[in-house]
């Protein structure tokens, strides 16, 4: 079996961990961009070249999936899952960490609008927000990198899946925006009220995989990538 330690990935046993590990390791006047992999994304990362690069080059790879959580345990590492969304929401509630605010981008309008509007409500101070429908040409890359250079966020969250979140991370990073970049998937969807997340049960016996699989099977397909990792993990 590989060694995902060696992939990139830093197995930690609690969310607490990894938020210590990121004020030891981050400094927001510089870019820190962090990871929340599943068997998808590290099997994405076997396959796509140019997002295995971007993929290397993270300053942090955390295990969101069950599936990358397991085989680091079984490899003698303290792994414990840790969600991206609650990584993301504790960055939120950092006064360090966000003390200059999130700046939110991706999912459709009306998502990030609620979910800007759910995380104000909340008390997070968030500096601005837009959708995730954009090509990614040199003339909208730069017009949104002075965007969020303007509103100086100290977070900034890109929710349009990978690898795509990530490219666009890696744009941002090199037209000179500092702060933490995290991935953050389908949080919106959550965040914004539109998708219920899988009940405190289903989380604590690490089954909540199974609940978004039950509540919506169209995902059925997706596992075929999943499949075709473990054989990857294990192979040689």
């Amino acid at each position: 079996m590989k060694d995902l330690t060696t992939f990139n990935v830093t197995p930690f046993d609690s969310k607490a961990a990894v938020i210590e590990h990121i004020h030891q390791h981050c400094h927001i006047e510089k870019p820190y961009h962090i990871i929340t992999a599943n068997p998808e994304i590290i099997y994405e990362a076997v396959n796509n070249p140019v997002f295995a690069n971007i993929f290397h080059q993270a300053d942090l790879v955390i295990a969101d999936g069950i599936g990358v959580a397991l085989p680091l345990s079984w490899a003698g590492y303290q792994s414990e899952r840790v969600p991206g969304i609650d990584v993301f929401e504790a960055l939120l509630r950092d006064s360090k960490l966000g003390e200059k605010g999130v700046y939110l981008l991706g999912a459709k309008l009306t998502t990030v609008t609620k979910t800007a509007e759910n995380l104000t409500e909340q008390g997070t101070h968030v500096c601005g927000y837009r959708d995730g429908f954009f090509s990614l040409d040199d003339k909208t890359i730069s017009a949104l990198t002075t965007e969020i250079k303007a509103l100086n966020p100290s977070i900034i969250a890109i929710a349009m899946g990978a690898p795509r979140q990530d490219e666009v991370i890696a744009l941002l990073k090199a037209s000179g925006i500092n702060g933490i970049f995290i991935g953050v998937g389908g949080a919106f969807d959550v965040l914004s009220g539109e998708l219920k997340r899988a009940p405190s049960v289903w989380q604590k016996i690490k089954l909540e995989w199974l609940f978004r699989l039950l509540s919506d099977l169209r995902r059925l397909p997706r596992y075929k990538k999943i499949f075709s990792y473990f054989i990857w993990l294990f192979k040689g």
